[in-house]
């Protein structure tokens, strides 16, 4: 009663209030909490929850752009003493295979380690280049030797089975990206027809990863928050968030895709590798010597069946 509404811009002819729907006669608090719940980490249901239960713009990871993460980027070792288990993911181009490596805690806290470049014929199975990866696969890192390598197989993909397949024993997995909402960050798969089809290939969901990855992106402490080094460079950081999420909605039902806002976007590809990676791997966080040093954790056995493994 005491109070008095102020325009903000008085030379505007129209009213508009700012009122959350917290005040609301028609909905209960516990409704509104539930509602809440109920579409955490659903973009196409927190966007409405925030703009008319709230009262408030909606942003998350994917409005980043390169200059917010280089502004947080670190110096820390080659291998910082919170990491428990290392992957790898590796992108083939043209003309070069990129791998980047990164470094797990607890809670999937992450630390961005090694970014390499082999360059190269990579549709050639004995090109040099597929040695380097080789070689930068089995280095040791610190304590550690790599818990999964997943390797994209959409550029050369007989290549990148025949190097896959013998080193399946070793956690070098052979990859292939689907698009699609709901669909979860790694499923097993084996086709059946010709010489690579013997090698198993886990098809990875894009979207529900970069989903992932662009909403630790936006972290600034804690778990699952994603660390870098000051050491990267622009053109890497760039490629971090090279895409963004477009909402659309098509007969009544909100669908999400994500586009390119730039050419080369290997480093996120890499960092969406490297998380599958981790569900592949399932390695136990909580120890201070990863499982496949040991030798506990055997990796996930060839499909004798045609079919899936959801992780």
């Amino acid at each position: 009663e005491a109070g008095r509404w102020v325009a903000s811009n008085p030379e505007s002819k129209i009213a508009g209030f700012y009122l959350p729907g917290l005040i609301s006669p028609w909905l209960t608090w516990s409704e509104i909490a539930t509602e809440y719940v109920a579409g955490a980490n659903d973009p196409a249901r927190e966007q409405p929850f925030w703009n008319l239960r709230l009262g408030l713009p909606y942003a998350d990871g994917d409005s980043l752009d390169q200059n917010q993460l280089q502004e947080r980027a670190e110096d820390y070792p080659a291998v910082p003493p919170e990491v428990m288990a290392i992957t790898c993911g590796v992108d083939i181009q043209g003309d070069r295979i990129e791998a980047l490596t990164v470094g797990w805690g607890e809670g999937e806290e992450s630390w961005v380690l090694e970014h390499r470049i082999f360059f190269g014929n990579p549709k050639e199975k004995g090109d040099p280049s597929w040695a380097e990866l080789d070689d930068f696969i089995k280095e040791r890192r610190g304590p550690h030797s790599l818990v999964a390598t997943c390797v994209d197989s959409g550029h050369w993909v007989d290549s990148v089975y025949a190097f896959c397949l013998p080193r399946y024993a070793h956690r070098v997995y052979a990859t292939k990206g689907r698009g699609g909402m709901g669909e979860p960050i790694v499923i097993m798969r084996r086709k059946r027809k010709g010489a690579p089809a013997r090698c198993p290939v886990f098809t990875v969901g894009t979207d529900g990863a970069k989903e992932a990855v662009f909403a630790r992106l936006a972290m600034r402490e804690g778990h699952g928050r994603i660390h870098f080094r000051r050491q990267f460079d622009d053109e890497f950081f760039a490629q971090v968030v090279s895409e963004r999420r477009v909402v659309e909605h098509r007969m009544g039902r909100a669908t999400i895709r994500w586009v390119k806002t730039r050419d080369r976007n290997e480093a996120l590809d890499m960092l969406v590798l490297n998380l599958a990676a981790l569900r592949i791997a399932r390695p136990s966080l909580m120890k201070v010597v990863s499982q496949a040093d040991e030798g506990d954790d055997p990796p996930p056995k060839r499909p004798s069946y045609f079919g899936r493994k959801r992780f």
